[in-house]
């Protein structure tokens, strides 16, 4: 998708990040709005973000007797507010690329008093410009009990018929582009809190990216976190051999996490009034993020620290030192005193 979802507010609740009550869901461009702090000279959003790390300052708490951590009050802030802004990362349909659900009874046709039915099982899979859904049907003898379900649709259908399909699981990739396969329960029922453990691996989850997703979707902290320090790191490696050519046996270390954070964001083509023109689709903030990062690479822009209050910024200058005229203009005042002191002891000498 070109647009990302977010909502107008969020809030923690017990580990989570979520939409604070009556917040609105609505949809922007990430694209439009990377181009105009372009225009404008702000750091855009994917730097603000790297920028957060350093406020991600956690506390120990014990809850139940067990040590964990918590963000402190500052952070927690700094967090949500990033979030009602650019929306949750996508952690989740950023890695996952096959969703299988448990397969259900859809009602075929009727015949005298009863229903035909036959088990469906719904997938989600990852495509180039979002998520589609395949649906795998099987035919099979019908008992006499499950022709009289006077409303079969929906209904999960029976161990008998469905312990020979394949298992609720869910295909993962990690950042350095491993794959894996994992059961509903284990991952991506981590990610919908108020879904009761019984019906982890059964629940009828919507599908990615969808508006009923973004409203039962929460994203843990830790995992928020973990997505950030993986960002950082892709571009750290990819940034360092910008201006030296890598050793062979090198550009697979350097370049695989950034590639794999790519996997995620694809071209696409759209009508755009006066004719055809080309899109990015990303089925992740953090893909749309990496992509932004990779262009402002090859750009020749380069992430730097600001000397003065230590913020990143964007500049297409080797040498510049400050993120903007205020920091320049507050360095050369505390020089300007540095002189005027070293100066005064010069002379009481």
């Amino acid at each position: 998708m070109a647009r990302w979802w977010r909502f107008s507010a969020y809030r923690l609740v017990d580990g989570y990040i979520r939409p604070a009550r009556d917040a609105k869901l609505t949809t922007y461009d990430p694209w439009s709005e990377n181009l105009n702090a372009r225009t404008k000279k702000r750091a855009p959003a994917y730097v603000v973000l790297l920028d957060l790390l350093k406020a991600f300052h956690l506390r120990a708490t014990v809850e139940k007797g067990v040590e964990q951590s918590a963000l402190t009050p500052e952070s927690r802030d700094a967090l949500l507010e990033w979030c009602s802004r650019n929306g949750l990362l996508g952690v989740l349909p950023h890695a996952a690329v096959r969703v299988t659900l448990a397969p259900r009874w859809e009602r075929a046709s009727q015949e005298g008093t009863g229903t035909i039915v036959r088990p469906v099982q719904q997938e989600y899979v990852r495509t180039s410009t979002g998520w589609s859904v395949v649906e795998a049907r099987r035919a099979l003898p019908l008992r006499r009990e499950l022709m009289r379900l006077s409303n079969p649709r929906g209904e999960l259908a029976p161990e008998f018929v469905s312990r020979e399909w394949p298992r609720p699981s869910v295909l993962m990739q990690d950042s350095d582009g491993q794959f894996s396969e994992e059961s509903l329960s284990k991952t991506w029922a981590r990610y919908f809190p108020t879904v009761v453990a019984s019906e982890r691996e059964t629940y009828r989850y919507p599908q990615p990216l969808s508006e009923d997703f973004w409203r039962l979707y929460a994203e843990p902290v830790e995992e928020f976190i973990w997505g950030v320090i993986d960002f950082r790191l892709a571009l750290e490696r990819v940034a360092s051999v910008r201006s030296r050519k890598p050793k062979t046996q090198e550009i697979g270390r350097r370049f695989g996490k950034f590639n794999a954070l790519l996997t995620s964001v694809n071209p696409a083509v759209e009508w755009g009034g006066r004719g055809l023109r080309q899109r990015w689709a990303a089925t992740s903030l953090l893909g749309a993020y990496g992509l932004m990062a990779l262009q402002d690479l090859t750009e020749q822009r380069q992430l730097l620290p600001c000397e003065v209050c230590r913020k990143l910024f964007l500049s297409g200058e080797w040498q510049a030192r400050y993120c903007s005229a205020t920091c320049r203009h507050t360095q050369q005042k505390r020089r300007y005193r540095e002189r005027k002191q070293k100066g005064g002891q010069a002379k009481g000498s």
